[in-house]
């Protein structure tokens, strides 16, 4: 399965918003900047594996799920 930016944009916007985290909250706990998290769930911006690794932890997910190769 081919990376796709916006789904999983979508996909971390998701996980976050489940958690009842905003941007900030979950940029605090991640420690990714804000703008950063902005820009992935847009999907302007590619996750690289460092801040998806710590985004996951954040959200208490697998790298599989925040990258949408698992439901």
């Amino acid at each position: 399965m081919k990376y796709d930016k916006k789904r999983a944009g979508l996909r971390l916007r998701s996980l976050r918003v489940d958690k009842g985290y905003d941007q900030k909250q979950l940029s605090q706990l991640s420690t990714v900047p804000q703008p950063t998290i902005q820009s992935y769930e847009d999907g302007t911006c590619t996750m690289g594996m460092e801040n998806a690794v710590k985004l996951a932890e954040a959200l208490g997910c697998t790298l599989d799920r925040l990258a949408c190769r698992e439901d």
